[in-house]
């Protein structure tokens, strides 16, 4: 394997990096157990203790074709204005996946160039309201990783 970019530089200001790309919001690359594969993902939370990180994933194809209730939580991206993308896509707000912390770090380390970009804000408060109120996620996973106030306020 040859070297990288990133290898020129010390270890701790990588360490440094890759945890400052360990950011909500943030679109990176990275190991989906889910697809079996690197796959785009948006970084929508990180628990208090640094161990997990909460992502939603970016599919090709509308998932869930036929279940309207699943088929209403992919958002749709276009790849115009959106960097990170080579093509429109559909983010799969159904299904929070979790990455460990260190993983991530790891990944990033080796291969910088798996931070892709910065969503934007209105975008991603969008996601994150979805994500929260899809129902698919318990109540304890939208609390630990910061959803919670992307909830439905109710006016009762």
């Amino acid at each position: 394997m040859s070297p990288s970019l990133g290898d020129a530089f010390p270890a701790n200001v990588r360490v440094d990096f890759a945890q400052k790309c360990i950011t909500p919001g943030n679109v990176i690359l990275c190991y989906s157990n889910a697809a079996g594969k690197d796959k785009r993902c948006v970084i929508v939370g990180i628990n208090i203790d640094k161990s997990k990180v909460a992502v939603l994933l970016f599919n090709t194809d509308k998932p869930f074709i036929g279940n309207k209730r699943l088929e209403s939580l992919q958002v749709h991206f276009k790849s115009d204005g959106n960097p990170y993308l080579k093509h429109d896509s559909y983010l799969n707000c159904a299904h929070i996946e979790f990455v460990p912390y260190q993983t991530l770090i790891d990944e990033i380390i080796a291969n910088p160039d798996h931070v892709l970009d910065t969503m934007s804000k209105p975008d991603f408060d969008n996601i994150c309201t979805v994500a929260a109120n899809a129902k698919t996620a318990s109540p304890k996973i939208i609390k630990t990783f910061g959803l919670s106030g992307y909830l439905f306020q109710s006016n009762n």
